[in-house]
């Protein structure tokens, strides 16, 4: 088989940390395909509770192109005890939050949250994120204003409930009426909050383990020497998109349609040549204006000539 041009060499992916969102589509399929045992029941219905959500097929897919990238998938979310074993023996390894490696994330760019909301099944612009933060911050002002005692949103809860338990005054209408709007003004911004959350855990596990983060550490198309969250971290958004580029040039798609091709196609020692060129390709590209489907285009065409 033909060799393709040699070219600066990179360190090559120890696996891929996946968001929670493709974490879980990759989990209910190796259930559907019987690679995980028990009924919709086991771990107190978590099979049934990912099926209620009805995840994007297309979650499923990219699931699919990061085990393609990484050799194997990290998930630093819950999973079923009863699946532990199984999940670490196909390549899809749970870890469990380490709190020694916890990263503190300050502010998480507008774009990669947005694209984090989109995978939740929440569409978020610009324009309604402003007006959500405004009256976020707006509700805030009014309760730390009219609190009594403890003035965050946390310890507004708690207190209500010990008031309710020890019989306490009730709140006053004023009290009550803040309390309600910070509520209110909190609702739709939750899942978001939860998303820096989950950035948090993917980046800690990244940086943790020496692998890819599935989660963009930039938006699309920002500059490769903008600055990120966390410098020392490392995603797969470049390799990726190369992944995609190369399977049109080679006129193949990026993964396989089930898991148990995906598994034998990321195991095989073709796939883990194509890492190998990805991240040197990355490299190349990071280090450079290159442009990446001409790049690749090259070493397709050069490849086949040696087939010949």
């Amino acid at each position: 088989m033909g060799r393709m041009s040699d070219a600066t060499s990179t360190a090559t992916p120890t696996g891929v940390v996946l968001d929670q969102p493709l974490a879980h589509a990759l989990l209910l399929q190796a259930f559907d395909e019987g690679l995980l045992p028990g009924d919709d029941l086991v771990g107190d219905g978590f099979p049934r509770s990912l099926r209620s959500r009805r995840l994007a097929p297309t979650l499923t897919e990219m699931a699919f192109e990061q085990f393609i990238l990484g050799g194997k998938v990290y998930v630093p979310f819950r999973v079923p005890s009863e699946w532990q074993e199984h999940l670490s023996a196909i390549g899809i390894v749970p870890v469990t939050p380490d709190a020694d490696h916890e990263i503190e994330v300050g502010e998480l760019d507008p774009d990669v949250l947005f694209g984090m909301l989109a995978q939740r099944g929440q569409t978020m612009t610009a324009e309604r994120w402003g007006e959500l933060l405004a009256k976020a911050d707006a509700a805030i002002e009014e309760w730390e204003r009219v609190a009594p005692v403890d003035s965050s949103f946390n310890g507004g809860w708690v207190s209500r409930v010990v008031a309710q338990v020890f019989k306490q005054p009730p709140p006053s209408t004023e009290e009550q009426a803040a309390w309600n709007a910070m509520q209110d003004a909190y609702e739709p911004i939750k899942l978001a909050v939860r998303c820096i959350d989950d950035f948090a855990s993917v980046l800690a596990t990244s940086l943790k383990l020496g692998a890819l983060s599935s989660v963009p550490l930039r938006p699309a198309g920002r500059d490769a020497d903008a600055p990120v969250a966390v410098p020392q971290a490392s995603d797969t958004a470049q390799q990726t998109k190369l992944l995609r580029v190369t399977c049109r040039q080679l006129q193949r798609l990026p993964a396989p349609s089930t898991l148990q091709q995906t598994l034998h196609v990321a195991a095989s020692p073709e796939a883990a040549a194509l890492r190998e060129r990805l991240a040197s390709w990355s490299g190349r590209i990071h280090g450079g204006d290159v442009d990446e489907a001409a790049m690749i285009a090259d070493e397709v065409a050069g490849a086949r000539r040696h087939l010949v």
